[in-house]
Protein backbone atom coordinates (compact mmCIF):
# COMPACT_ATOMS: atom_id res chain seq x y z
CA UNK A 1 0.00 0.00 0.00
CA UNK A 2 1.21 3.53 -0.66
CA UNK A 3 1.37 5.78 1.81
CA UNK A 4 -0.77 8.60 2.27
CA UNK A 5 -0.25 12.20 3.41
CA UNK A 6 -2.51 15.60 3.44
CA UNK A 7 -2.46 17.36 -0.14
CA UNK A 8 -2.24 20.98 2.00
CA UNK A 9 0.71 19.46 3.78
CA UNK A 10 2.95 19.82 0.77
CA UNK A 11 6.25 21.68 1.34
CA UNK A 12 6.12 23.34 -2.12
CA UNK A 13 2.91 24.81 -3.24
CA UNK A 14 1.92 25.75 -6.26
CA UNK A 15 -0.87 26.57 -8.22
CA UNK A 16 -0.95 23.93 -10.71
CA UNK A 17 -0.40 20.56 -8.50
CA UNK A 18 3.00 18.88 -9.53
CA UNK A 19 1.69 15.18 -8.38
CA UNK A 20 -1.69 13.11 -8.48
CA UNK A 21 -4.17 14.48 -5.64
CA UNK A 22 -6.82 12.18 -4.35
CA UNK A 23 -9.80 12.30 -2.56
CA UNK A 24 -10.10 8.58 -1.82
CA UNK A 25 -11.82 7.44 -4.53
CA UNK A 26 -8.49 5.96 -6.05
CA UNK A 27 -4.69 5.51 -5.22
CA UNK A 28 -2.85 8.18 -6.29
CA UNK A 29 0.53 7.59 -8.02
CA UNK A 30 3.38 9.10 -6.16
CA UNK A 31 5.18 12.47 -8.05
CA UNK A 32 6.74 11.19 -11.21
CA UNK A 33 10.20 12.44 -12.16
CA UNK A 34 8.81 14.49 -15.02
CA UNK A 35 6.40 15.64 -12.10
CA UNK A 36 9.73 17.05 -10.09
CA UNK A 37 10.78 18.58 -13.18
CA UNK A 38 8.08 20.51 -13.52
CA UNK A 39 7.57 21.74 -10.35
CA UNK A 40 11.86 22.73 -10.73
CA UNK A 41 10.65 24.35 -13.34
CA UNK A 42 7.91 26.22 -11.67
CA UNK A 43 10.12 27.65 -8.57
CA UNK A 44 12.53 28.46 -10.76
CA UNK A 45 10.38 30.88 -13.41
CA UNK A 46 8.76 32.20 -10.27
CA UNK A 47 12.07 33.16 -8.92
CA UNK A 48 13.15 34.86 -11.81
CA UNK A 49 9.83 36.35 -12.32
CA UNK A 50 9.72 37.77 -8.65
CA UNK A 51 13.16 39.28 -9.79
CA UNK A 52 11.69 41.73 -12.30
CA UNK A 53 8.21 42.32 -10.88
CA UNK A 54 10.62 43.51 -7.49
CA UNK A 55 8.42 41.49 -4.92
CA UNK A 56 8.88 37.58 -3.47
CA UNK A 57 8.49 34.12 -5.06
CA UNK A 58 5.66 33.45 -2.54
CA UNK A 59 3.95 36.71 -3.79
CA UNK A 60 4.33 35.45 -7.36
CA UNK A 61 3.23 31.74 -6.63
CA UNK A 62 0.14 33.22 -4.76
CA UNK A 63 -1.26 35.39 -7.70
CA UNK A 64 -3.26 34.77 -10.45
CA UNK A 65 0.12 34.74 -12.61
CA UNK A 66 1.19 31.47 -10.66
CA UNK A 67 -1.54 29.23 -13.10
CA UNK A 68 0.24 30.27 -16.14
CA UNK A 69 3.85 29.55 -14.95
CA UNK A 70 2.42 25.69 -14.07
CA UNK A 71 1.26 25.49 -17.17
CA UNK A 72 4.71 26.77 -19.03
CA UNK A 73 6.48 24.26 -16.23
CA UNK A 74 4.27 21.35 -18.10
CA UNK A 75 5.11 22.73 -21.30
CA UNK A 76 9.26 23.14 -20.27
CA UNK A 77 9.15 19.61 -19.26
CA UNK A 78 6.21 17.43 -21.66
CA UNK A 79 6.34 19.62 -25.09
CA UNK A 80 3.70 22.55 -26.04
CA UNK A 81 0.12 20.80 -24.55
CA UNK A 82 -0.93 24.39 -23.60
CA UNK A 83 -1.56 27.41 -25.39
CA UNK A 84 0.68 30.06 -23.20
CA UNK A 85 3.20 32.21 -23.11
CA UNK A 86 6.00 33.83 -20.77
CA UNK A 87 4.07 37.55 -21.55
CA UNK A 88 0.84 36.28 -20.14
CA UNK A 89 2.69 35.69 -16.52
CA UNK A 90 2.73 39.76 -16.88
CA UNK A 91 -0.40 40.61 -18.16
CA UNK A 92 -2.39 38.78 -16.31
CA UNK A 93 -3.58 40.69 -12.99
CA UNK A 94 -5.05 38.88 -9.87
CA UNK A 95 -7.92 40.81 -9.56
CA UNK A 96 -8.96 39.37 -12.85
CA UNK A 97 -9.21 35.19 -11.77
CA UNK A 98 -10.71 36.74 -8.36
CA UNK A 99 -13.60 39.10 -9.68
CA UNK A 100 -13.39 37.69 -13.57
CA UNK A 101 -13.24 40.97 -15.14
CA UNK A 102 -12.37 39.04 -18.70
CA UNK A 103 -15.73 40.04 -20.37
CA UNK A 104 -14.70 37.40 -23.09
CA UNK A 105 -14.43 34.39 -21.10
CA UNK A 106 -16.96 31.59 -21.42
CA UNK A 107 -19.48 31.01 -19.26
CA UNK A 108 -18.37 28.20 -16.88
CA UNK A 109 -20.89 25.43 -14.71
CA UNK A 110 -19.20 23.33 -12.70
CA UNK A 111 -21.23 19.72 -13.15
CA UNK A 112 -19.81 18.14 -10.11
CA UNK A 113 -18.76 19.77 -6.76
CA UNK A 114 -18.65 19.34 -3.06
CA UNK A 115 -18.91 19.80 0.39
CA UNK A 116 -19.78 18.39 3.72
CA UNK A 117 -22.05 19.60 6.38
CA UNK A 118 -20.50 21.36 9.63
CA UNK A 119 -21.05 18.33 12.08
CA UNK A 120 -19.02 16.19 9.82
CA UNK A 121 -16.32 15.46 11.98
CA UNK A 122 -12.82 13.94 9.58
CA UNK A 123 -10.41 16.13 7.89
CA UNK A 124 -11.07 14.13 4.44
CA UNK A 125 -14.28 11.94 4.34
CA UNK A 126 -16.18 9.84 7.07
CA UNK A 127 -15.23 6.90 5.56
CA UNK A 128 -11.84 7.71 4.87
CA UNK A 129 -10.82 8.06 8.13
CA UNK A 130 -9.91 4.96 9.16
CA UNK A 131 -9.72 3.54 5.85
CA UNK A 132 -6.56 6.10 5.41
CA UNK A 133 -5.24 4.71 8.53
CA UNK A 134 -4.77 0.83 7.09
CA UNK A 135 -2.98 3.26 4.16
CA UNK A 136 -0.31 4.62 5.92
CA UNK A 137 -2.22 7.92 6.68
CA UNK A 138 -0.89 8.55 10.69
CA UNK A 139 -2.87 10.33 13.06
CA UNK A 140 -6.34 11.20 10.92
CA UNK A 141 -8.64 10.25 12.92
CA UNK A 142 -7.55 11.85 15.64
CA UNK A 143 -7.44 15.59 13.73
CA UNK A 144 -9.65 18.05 15.14
CA UNK A 145 -13.02 18.93 13.21
CA UNK A 146 -11.13 22.66 12.90
CA UNK A 147 -9.83 20.67 9.72
CA UNK A 148 -12.95 20.41 8.19
CA UNK A 149 -13.66 24.12 7.41
CA UNK A 150 -11.77 23.83 4.59
CA UNK A 151 -14.76 21.44 2.93
CA UNK A 152 -17.59 23.43 4.41
CA UNK A 153 -19.68 26.20 3.09
CA UNK A 154 -18.12 29.11 3.82
CA UNK A 155 -14.86 27.39 2.08
CA UNK A 156 -16.88 26.80 -0.87
CA UNK A 157 -18.02 29.64 -1.89
CA UNK A 158 -14.64 31.14 -1.39
CA UNK A 159 -12.76 28.57 -3.86
CA UNK A 160 -15.65 27.98 -6.04
CA UNK A 161 -17.53 31.28 -6.54
CA UNK A 162 -14.74 33.79 -5.54
CA UNK A 163 -11.39 32.28 -6.42
CA UNK A 164 -12.27 31.20 -9.67
CA UNK A 165 -14.65 32.27 -12.88
CA UNK A 166 -16.85 29.48 -12.20
CA UNK A 167 -20.25 31.12 -12.85
CA UNK A 168 -22.66 28.09 -11.63
CA UNK A 169 -22.69 24.87 -10.14
CA UNK A 170 -24.48 21.46 -9.63
CA UNK A 171 -23.64 20.06 -5.85
CA UNK A 172 -23.25 16.53 -5.08
CA UNK A 173 -23.56 14.21 -1.66
CA UNK A 174 -22.26 10.33 -1.59
CA UNK A 175 -23.45 7.29 -0.24
CA UNK A 176 -20.69 6.36 2.29
CA UNK A 177 -21.22 3.31 4.90
CA UNK A 178 -20.15 4.92 7.61
CA UNK A 179 -21.74 8.48 7.51
CA UNK A 180 -23.59 10.97 5.55
CA UNK A 181 -21.38 14.15 4.28
CA UNK A 182 -24.44 15.79 3.15
CA UNK A 183 -27.57 14.46 3.26
CA UNK A 184 -30.26 15.25 0.46
CA UNK A 185 -32.35 16.85 2.96
CA UNK A 186 -29.29 19.52 3.69
CA UNK A 187 -28.05 19.27 -0.10
CA UNK A 188 -31.13 21.07 -0.54
CA UNK A 189 -30.92 23.72 2.20
CA UNK A 190 -27.18 24.52 0.93
CA UNK A 191 -28.57 25.14 -2.49
CA UNK A 192 -31.36 27.36 -0.98
CA UNK A 193 -28.55 29.53 0.85
CA UNK A 194 -25.73 29.86 -1.62
CA UNK A 195 -28.43 30.98 -4.03
CA UNK A 196 -30.16 33.31 -1.15
CA UNK A 197 -26.05 35.28 -0.91
CA UNK A 198 -25.84 35.72 -4.49
CA UNK A 199 -29.74 36.66 -5.48
CA UNK A 200 -29.87 34.50 -7.96
CA UNK A 201 -29.69 30.59 -9.21
CA UNK A 202 -26.08 29.47 -9.24
CA UNK A 203 -26.40 26.31 -7.17
CA UNK A 204 -28.42 23.51 -8.03
CA UNK A 205 -28.89 19.97 -6.61
CA UNK A 206 -28.15 16.55 -7.52
CA UNK A 207 -30.27 14.59 -5.36
CA UNK A 208 -28.22 11.07 -4.41
CA UNK A 209 -30.39 7.97 -4.50
CA UNK A 210 -28.87 4.84 -2.81
CA UNK A 211 -31.47 1.61 -3.15
CA UNK A 212 -29.06 0.08 -0.44
CA UNK A 213 -31.55 2.02 1.75
CA UNK A 214 -34.90 1.10 2.77
CA UNK A 215 -37.31 3.67 1.56
CA UNK A 216 -35.42 4.65 -1.09
CA UNK A 217 -37.43 4.75 -4.28
CA UNK A 218 -40.49 6.29 -2.06
CA UNK A 219 -38.01 9.36 -0.84
CA UNK A 220 -36.94 9.66 -4.27
CA UNK A 221 -40.62 10.04 -5.20
CA UNK A 222 -41.86 12.84 -2.46
CA UNK A 223 -38.34 14.56 -3.44
CA UNK A 224 -38.45 15.52 -6.91
CA UNK A 225 -42.38 16.98 -6.45
CA UNK A 226 -41.19 19.06 -3.20
CA UNK A 227 -37.28 19.86 -4.07
CA UNK A 228 -36.96 19.63 -7.64
CA UNK A 229 -33.54 18.40 -7.92
CA UNK A 230 -32.12 19.35 -11.59
CA UNK A 231 -30.56 15.63 -11.46
CA UNK A 232 -30.33 12.18 -9.79
CA UNK A 233 -27.18 10.61 -8.70
CA UNK A 234 -25.91 7.25 -8.54
CA UNK A 235 -23.43 5.03 -6.86
CA UNK A 236 -23.74 1.85 -8.90
CA UNK A 237 -20.23 1.17 -6.42
CA UNK A 238 -22.44 0.92 -3.50
CA UNK A 239 -19.69 3.41 -1.31
CA UNK A 240 -16.80 5.08 -3.67
CA UNK A 241 -14.60 5.60 -1.10
CA UNK A 242 -14.57 1.68 0.68
CA UNK A 243 -15.13 -1.79 -0.93
CA UNK A 244 -18.12 -2.29 2.81
CA UNK A 245 -20.52 -0.54 -0.11
CA UNK A 246 -22.62 -3.04 -1.35
CA UNK A 247 -22.40 -2.85 -5.18
CA UNK A 248 -25.41 -3.03 -7.65
CA UNK A 249 -26.20 -2.65 -11.66
CA UNK A 250 -27.88 0.04 -13.76
CA UNK A 251 -29.44 -2.74 -15.66
CA UNK A 252 -31.14 -4.35 -12.91
CA UNK A 253 -33.97 -4.75 -13.89
CA UNK A 254 -36.37 -5.19 -10.63
CA UNK A 255 -33.81 -2.88 -8.66
CA UNK A 256 -33.67 -0.15 -10.61
CA UNK A 257 -36.02 0.27 -13.40
CA UNK A 258 -38.71 0.95 -11.26
CA UNK A 259 -36.75 4.09 -10.63
CA UNK A 260 -36.43 4.92 -14.17
CA UNK A 261 -40.17 4.73 -14.26
CA UNK A 262 -40.14 6.88 -11.43
CA UNK A 263 -37.38 9.67 -13.13
CA UNK A 264 -40.03 9.87 -16.25
CA UNK A 265 -42.90 10.29 -14.89
CA UNK A 266 -41.57 13.29 -12.26
CA UNK A 267 -39.27 15.07 -14.95
CA UNK A 268 -36.09 14.78 -13.31
CA UNK A 269 -34.90 12.98 -16.26
CA UNK A 270 -30.82 13.45 -15.93
CA UNK A 271 -28.97 10.53 -13.75
CA UNK A 272 -25.42 11.07 -13.15
CA UNK A 273 -23.39 7.97 -12.52
CA UNK A 274 -20.05 7.37 -10.62
CA UNK A 275 -18.14 5.23 -12.79
CA UNK A 276 -14.08 4.37 -13.05
CA UNK A 277 -11.77 5.71 -10.45
CA UNK A 278 -11.74 2.53 -8.95
CA UNK A 279 -8.29 1.58 -6.59
CA UNK A 280 -6.56 -1.37 -8.72
CA UNK A 281 -6.36 -3.65 -5.94
CA UNK A 282 -10.35 -3.69 -5.87
CA UNK A 283 -9.77 -6.04 -9.49
CA UNK A 284 -9.04 -9.10 -7.03
CA UNK A 285 -9.98 -8.15 -3.65
CA UNK A 286 -13.45 -7.45 -4.13
CA UNK A 287 -14.31 -8.09 -7.81
CA UNK A 288 -18.11 -6.97 -7.57
CA UNK A 289 -17.30 -3.20 -6.63
CA UNK A 290 -14.61 -3.37 -10.09
CA UNK A 291 -17.17 -4.32 -11.90
CA UNK A 292 -19.45 -1.97 -10.95
CA UNK A 293 -17.44 1.03 -11.14
CA UNK A 294 -16.79 0.17 -15.28
CA UNK A 295 -19.71 0.87 -17.79
CA UNK A 296 -20.85 -2.85 -19.55
CA UNK A 297 -24.14 -2.06 -18.05
CA UNK A 298 -25.13 1.05 -19.32
CA UNK A 299 -26.06 -0.59 -22.74
CA UNK A 300 -29.07 -2.03 -22.12
CA UNK A 301 -30.28 1.54 -19.88
CA UNK A 302 -29.73 3.64 -22.20
CA UNK A 303 -31.45 1.70 -25.07
CA UNK A 304 -34.26 0.76 -22.98
CA UNK A 305 -34.86 4.62 -21.41
CA UNK A 306 -34.06 6.86 -24.69
CA UNK A 307 -35.97 9.95 -23.07
CA UNK A 308 -33.59 9.51 -19.88
CA UNK A 309 -29.97 10.92 -19.67
CA UNK A 310 -27.37 9.12 -18.70
CA UNK A 311 -24.10 11.18 -17.38
CA UNK A 312 -21.38 9.40 -16.58
CA UNK A 313 -19.28 11.11 -14.33
CA UNK A 314 -15.48 11.06 -14.46
CA UNK A 315 -16.08 9.43 -18.04
CA UNK A 316 -15.36 6.14 -16.67
CA UNK A 317 -11.64 6.61 -16.68
CA UNK A 318 -9.71 4.11 -14.64
CA UNK A 319 -7.52 5.54 -12.50
CA UNK A 320 -4.79 7.07 -14.97
CA UNK A 321 -1.80 5.90 -14.45
CA UNK A 322 -2.63 3.19 -11.63
CA UNK A 323 0.49 1.36 -11.16
CA UNK A 324 2.11 1.97 -14.61
CA UNK A 325 2.71 5.54 -16.25
CA UNK A 326 4.10 4.04 -19.26
CA UNK A 327 1.53 0.98 -20.07
CA UNK A 328 -1.31 3.72 -19.89
CA UNK A 329 0.18 6.30 -22.81
CA UNK A 330 1.95 3.27 -24.28
CA UNK A 331 -1.66 1.41 -25.33
CA UNK A 332 -3.35 4.37 -26.22
CA UNK A 333 -0.24 5.13 -28.58
CA UNK A 334 -0.19 1.48 -29.71
CA UNK A 335 -4.06 1.05 -29.80
CA UNK A 336 -5.91 4.14 -29.32
CA UNK A 337 -7.42 2.64 -26.17
CA UNK A 338 -8.18 4.46 -22.99
CA UNK A 339 -8.85 1.97 -20.16
CA UNK A 340 -13.27 2.21 -19.96
CA UNK A 341 -13.05 5.21 -21.60
CA UNK A 342 -12.91 3.84 -24.71
CA UNK A 343 -15.39 1.31 -23.30
CA UNK A 344 -17.70 4.02 -22.80
CA UNK A 345 -17.35 5.20 -26.77
CA UNK A 346 -17.86 2.23 -27.73
CA UNK A 347 -21.05 2.03 -26.36
CA UNK A 348 -22.15 5.22 -27.59
CA UNK A 349 -21.29 4.67 -31.18
CA UNK A 350 -22.64 1.04 -31.41
CA UNK A 351 -25.89 2.08 -29.93
CA UNK A 352 -26.19 5.24 -31.64
CA UNK A 353 -26.72 6.44 -28.46
CA UNK A 354 -27.59 10.10 -27.63
CA UNK A 355 -28.49 10.14 -24.21
CA UNK A 356 -24.92 9.48 -23.07
CA UNK A 357 -22.78 12.16 -21.78
CA UNK A 358 -19.24 12.36 -20.71
CA UNK A 359 -18.23 14.59 -17.57
CA UNK A 360 -14.69 15.06 -17.17
CA UNK A 361 -14.04 15.98 -13.44
CA UNK A 362 -10.84 14.29 -11.49
CA UNK A 363 -9.89 12.67 -14.68
CA UNK A 364 -9.06 15.75 -16.76
CA UNK A 365 -7.36 17.24 -13.82
CA UNK A 366 -5.48 13.79 -12.89
CA UNK A 367 -4.26 13.35 -16.31
CA UNK A 368 -3.50 17.20 -17.25
CA UNK A 369 -0.78 17.45 -14.04
CA UNK A 370 0.54 13.79 -15.13
CA UNK A 371 1.14 12.95 -18.54
CA UNK A 372 -0.26 16.35 -20.97
CA UNK A 373 -0.53 14.09 -23.58
CA UNK A 374 -2.56 11.65 -22.09
CA UNK A 375 -4.67 14.21 -21.31
CA UNK A 376 -4.79 15.69 -24.75
CA UNK A 377 -6.08 11.71 -26.08
CA UNK A 378 -8.66 11.31 -23.22
CA UNK A 379 -10.34 15.13 -24.69
CA UNK A 380 -9.44 14.12 -28.13
CA UNK A 381 -11.13 10.69 -27.33
CA UNK A 382 -14.47 11.78 -25.98
CA UNK A 383 -14.87 14.36 -28.43
CA UNK A 384 -14.38 12.01 -31.52
CA UNK A 385 -16.52 9.05 -29.75
CA UNK A 386 -18.83 10.82 -27.29
CA UNK A 387 -19.01 13.71 -29.36
CA UNK A 388 -19.19 17.67 -28.94
CA UNK A 389 -22.61 18.25 -27.67
CA UNK A 390 -22.27 15.33 -24.92
CA UNK A 391 -19.10 16.04 -22.99
CA UNK A 392 -19.72 18.13 -19.94
CA UNK A 393 -17.54 20.24 -17.33
CA UNK A 394 -16.93 19.13 -13.72
CA UNK A 395 -13.69 19.64 -11.51
CA UNK A 396 -14.73 17.41 -8.48
CA UNK A 397 -13.77 20.83 -6.09
CA UNK A 398 -13.76 21.79 -3.35
CA UNK A 399 -11.81 18.24 -3.02
CA UNK A 400 -8.72 20.20 -5.30
CA UNK A 401 -8.82 23.20 -4.10
CA UNK A 402 -9.98 26.42 -6.58
CA UNK A 403 -10.62 25.05 -9.88
CA UNK A 404 -9.27 28.13 -11.49
CA UNK A 405 -5.98 26.17 -12.30
CA UNK A 406 -8.36 23.44 -14.15
CA UNK A 407 -10.29 26.27 -15.70
CA UNK A 408 -6.88 27.99 -16.91
CA UNK A 409 -6.00 24.74 -17.82
CA UNK A 410 -8.71 23.83 -20.34
CA UNK A 411 -8.75 27.07 -21.98
CA UNK A 412 -5.52 26.67 -23.08
CA UNK A 413 -5.09 22.92 -23.96
CA UNK A 414 -4.15 21.47 -27.02
CA UNK A 415 -4.02 18.09 -29.32
CA UNK A 416 -1.69 17.59 -31.29
CA UNK A 417 -2.05 17.69 -35.02
CA UNK A 418 0.13 14.27 -35.38
CA UNK A 419 -2.49 12.58 -32.89
CA UNK A 420 -5.36 13.96 -34.48
CA UNK A 421 -3.99 12.11 -37.70
CA UNK A 422 -2.89 9.03 -36.42
CA UNK A 423 -6.39 7.97 -35.11
CA UNK A 424 -7.75 9.70 -38.08
CA UNK A 425 -9.82 12.44 -35.55
CA UNK A 426 -12.04 14.92 -37.15
CA UNK A 427 -13.03 17.31 -34.22
CA UNK A 428 -10.45 19.44 -32.32
CA UNK A 429 -10.93 21.07 -29.40
CA UNK A 430 -10.05 24.50 -31.73
CA UNK A 431 -7.57 27.61 -30.18
CA UNK A 432 -8.43 29.73 -27.63
CA UNK A 433 -12.19 30.38 -26.05
CA UNK A 434 -13.56 28.39 -29.65
CA UNK A 435 -16.99 26.91 -30.04
CA UNK A 436 -16.16 23.81 -28.59
CA UNK A 437 -14.67 24.77 -25.57
CA UNK A 438 -17.29 27.10 -24.66
CA UNK A 439 -20.03 23.68 -25.39
CA UNK A 440 -18.21 21.99 -22.54
CA UNK A 441 -17.80 24.82 -20.22
CA UNK A 442 -21.16 25.45 -20.25
CA UNK A 443 -23.63 25.30 -23.11
CA UNK A 444 -24.26 21.35 -23.18
CA UNK A 445 -24.80 21.27 -19.44
CA UNK A 446 -27.50 24.69 -20.28
CA UNK A 447 -29.15 22.71 -22.69
CA UNK A 448 -29.06 19.51 -20.83
CA UNK A 449 -30.48 20.76 -17.55
CA UNK A 450 -32.58 23.30 -19.33
CA UNK A 451 -31.60 26.32 -17.64
CA UNK A 452 -31.24 29.93 -19.60
CA UNK A 453 -28.67 30.17 -22.43
CA UNK A 454 -27.64 33.79 -21.22
CA UNK A 455 -26.57 32.70 -17.96
CA UNK A 456 -25.08 35.98 -16.69
CA UNK A 457 -21.61 35.87 -16.05
CA UNK A 458 -20.57 36.34 -11.96
CA UNK A 459 -22.62 39.00 -11.60
CA UNK A 460 -24.80 37.79 -8.37
CA UNK A 461 -21.36 37.32 -6.82
CA UNK A 462 -20.59 41.07 -6.83
CA UNK A 463 -22.63 41.72 -3.60
CA UNK A 464 -22.45 43.76 -0.46
CA UNK A 465 -21.60 40.16 1.06
CA UNK A 466 -19.12 39.06 -1.31
CA UNK A 467 -17.21 42.28 -0.71
CA UNK A 468 -17.26 41.06 3.32
CA UNK A 469 -16.01 37.99 2.71
CA UNK A 470 -13.01 39.03 0.20
CA UNK A 471 -11.99 41.21 2.83
CA UNK A 472 -11.42 38.58 5.27
CA UNK A 473 -9.71 36.50 2.54
CA UNK A 474 -5.59 36.40 2.32
CA UNK A 475 -3.53 35.49 -0.52
CA UNK A 476 -4.35 33.04 -2.87
CA UNK A 477 -2.92 29.78 -1.37
CA UNK A 478 -3.62 27.43 -4.47
CA UNK A 479 -4.05 24.81 -1.85
CA UNK A 480 -5.64 20.80 -2.86
CA UNK A 481 -7.41 19.36 -0.04
CA UNK A 482 -7.08 15.45 -1.11
CA UNK A 483 -4.33 12.80 -0.35
CA UNK A 484 -1.10 12.82 -2.07
CA UNK A 485 1.32 9.51 -1.95
CA UNK A 486 4.69 9.54 -0.78
CA UNK A 487 7.08 8.47 -3.07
Amino acid sequence: MKKLSPAEKLRIRTAIPTRIISNGEYDPLPQTADQRKVEEAIVEMATEVSKEMCTSRREVLQSSAAIVIGLLGLNKVFGEYFDVSAEDIFRIKRAEAATGADSNRPIIFDMQTHLVKDDFHHPTLVKFAKWADTLGVKNVSQKSSEEMERFKLPHFLREIFIESQTDAALLSGAPFSNGDPLPNDLLYRVCDVVNDIAGAKVLYANHVVNPNISGWLKSAKTDAKSAKPRSWKLFPVGDPLSPTGKPWRLDDKKLMYPFYEMAMSSGVRNITIHKGLTPSHYESKFPAAWKAAQVDDLKAVARDWPELNFIIFHSALRPFAGENLESDMKRFEDTGEILWVSDLVRIVQEGGFKNVYAEIGTSFASSCVTNPRFCAAFIGTLLNGVGEDRILWGTDSVWYGSPQWQIEAFKALRIPGEMMAKRNWKLDIGSGISPIRKKIFSENTLRLLKLPANTEKRSPFKSEWIEKARSKISKLDHRSYGYYAKG
